[in-house]
């Protein structure tokens, strides 16, 4: 059966992805798996488009990352290096990153710095504002978006922790350019109300892609009606992303938000955690995503209480979507074993799909067995969090993931906080052994024993990775299970862009630590790199590949020294 759905597979070995930038929409041919980086120069050399930055669903593309065959992707102008007002206004450049300062704001040459920022002529323009004076006085708020220069058609405003007031939001909302075509409100602390949000303009007519992040916001009901009554203005929305978790909405307000998405929208993420829906409440923003078309849906519906009678509303709604990447999370809403079970199936039986991304952690389920499912052969990206679910079962589970498509590129697993680890890694093995085309490769776990977790890595080492991270903590590693999988790493050398290795709490000392770094050094093409391993007040931590190599050179004496672990 492995051989006939290898063979069945869905997804061309060579087709073409579509990738949009300020409204102009290419077709360009790539091959199944395509590295990033070769994509992006032959997407400059045949298609003139250069030095972008590539999104997909609202995702950065990292460059450790892949192209396949029917990837929607976005691009939009590389930034320069993040430079300030004065610099940034003599940039020349299409794309402008924007570090705001205090003393950015006052001062006689601040006025002048605004004007050359208006007058730059970028097309795309973020600033990155870094403290919370900076967005305190209306008059501030005013003099930043009176800066965007009218061919600006990107335009996002971030935040760093700095609490942006509901008045100061109103002044912004009132004030945001009519042109855009994309709009992205990254607050990671914000007070709305709904006089602030009733402010957003009657309809940016150009709008394509909105993202708004307002956490913890306190909207509430009222407020996220108004947040609606803006999204159902702009006509030409295609994507839609928006965070409003823990904002008090209720189940009016989230309905208002659900019911604003109209029907042509190709892409939403929404994240309704911690709003106190109720069984409900998640009922009824089912029954309301029933009209939406879109090809790409993120919902995140934790939190909110035991939704879990609410299920089968939410899988009839998805499975009369034409969906091709779907991601479901649904932590702590003490799902009971049968109602993971219909999730799951539902998950799987979409035929279109090529990712899936399931989060079920913290549900309590005796999950202890899931029925074997026709995975899709198009199935490209797999994640996967039972996590903090004691009764799950991974060895008994396994079966259900023998039908994955042995093309899979990128995968996840997560199980934290079960009772039976010692099953993990039969678990994996016996559901992803035969994988051979993986890029990317992340798993995380706890408590595993009896040194599963160096023989588990090396069941991995025959897939050409380009990403790998792997959380274990308090799996009794030591210098041996260090070393081992410094070995593991050091297999993926010529392929290997970025690497996590977070190994805390597992007893490893100077030697096997030493073993580790010098099998992640071995890597030439490494990019990112995040180590920490140890324990004690003074654990071994890398961030660099650059530190790695230095601290080995200056312990090379004592490695070479040491006996064979």
């Amino acid at each position: 059966s492995r051989s006939r759905i290898a063979g069945a597979s869905a997804v061309p070995s060579v087709g073409c992805a579509r990738v949009s930038m300020l409204g102009r929409s290419i077709e360009h041919q790539v091959g199944c798996g395509c590295p990033l980086p070769e994509f992006m120069a032959s997407l400059d050399r045949d298609h003139g488009i250069g030095n972008v930055i590539l999104s997909r669903h609202g995702e950065p593309v990292s460059l450790s990352d892949f192209v396949v065959p029917g990837d929607q992707l976005t691009a939009c102008p590389a930034p320069t290096r993040c430079v300030g007002v004065a610099e940034a206004g003599r940039a020349a450049v299409p794309a402008v990153h924007v570090t705001v300062l205090p003393e950015d704001i006052s001062g006689g040459s601040s006025a002048l710095a605004w004007s050359e920022l208006r007058n730059s002529g970028c097309v795309s323009l973020q600033f990155d504002v870094q403290h919370a004076s900076v967005l305190r006085a209306s008059a501030n708020c005013r003099a930043l978006l009176s800066s965007v220069p009218s061919s600006a058609l990107q335009l996002t405003l971030a935040t760093q922790e700095c609490l942006v007031s509901s008045n100061s939001l109103e002044v912004l909302c009132k004030n945001l350019p009519p042109q855009l075509a994309s709009l992205r409100l990254l607050f990671s602390r914000a007070q709305a109300t709904q006089r602030s949000l009733a402010s957003l303009p009657a309809g940016l007519r150009e709008l394509v892609l909105l993202e708004m992040h307002l956490p913890g916001s306190g909207m509430g009901a009222s407020g996220a009606v108004e947040l609606g009554r803006f999204i159902s203005r702009c006509a030409k929305l295609r994507a839609v992303v928006v965070d409003v978790s823990s904002s008090m909405l209720f189940a009016e307000g989230a309905s208002a938000i659900c019911r604003a998405v109209a029907a042509d929208v190709q892409r939403v993420i929404l994240n309704l955690s911690r709003n106190e829906l109720g069984p409900s409440g998640c009922r009824q923003v089912a029954q309301d995503m029933r009209r939406w078309g879109c090809s790409s849906l993120g919902i995140n519906l934790s939190e909110n209480g035991a939704f879990g009678t609410c299920v089968r509303h939410l899988c009839d709604t998805i499975s009369n979507m034409p969906l091709t990447q779907l991601t479901v999370r649904a932590q702590h809403c003490h799902l009971s074993t049968s109602e993971v079970e219909k999730l799951w199936q539902c998950c799987v039986s979409l035929r279109s799909l090529t990712e899936i991304r399931l989060d079920l952690a913290g549900n309590r389920a005796a999950v202890g067995w899931l029925p074997p499912a026709a995975w899709p052969d198009s199935l490209l990206r797999l994640s996967i969090d039972f996590s903090e679910n004691p009764g799950f079962r991974p060895a008994l589970v396994a079966p259900a993931f023998s039908g994955v498509s042995l093309s899979l590129l990128d995968l996840t697993v997560g199980l934290r906080g079960i009772h039976c680890m010692s099953e993990t890694a039969s678990f994996v093995f016996g559901a992803f052994a035969e994988l051979r085309a993986l890029r990317r490769c992340r798993l995380d776990f706890d408590r595993i024993r009896g040194g599963s977790v160096p023989v588990l890595i090396r069941g991995f080492t025959h897939c050409p990775l380009v990403d790998f991270s792997l959380s274990a903590w308090d799996c009794d590693l030591r210098d041996a299970g260090a070393a081992a999988i410094g070995e593991a790493v050091a297999s993926w050398s010529l392929s290997l862009v970025q690497v996590s290795l977070l190994l805390t709490s597992n007893g490893i000392g100077a030697p096997g630590a030493r073993r580790l770094a010098s099998g992640v050094a071995m890597c030439s093409q490494l990019s990112s790199v995040h180590v920490e391993a140890g324990w004690g007040p003074e654990p071994f931590v890398w961030w660099d590949l650059q530190g790695m190599r230095q601290w080995l050179g200056e312990g090379a004496t004592a490695v070479a020294s040491l006996p064979e672990i």
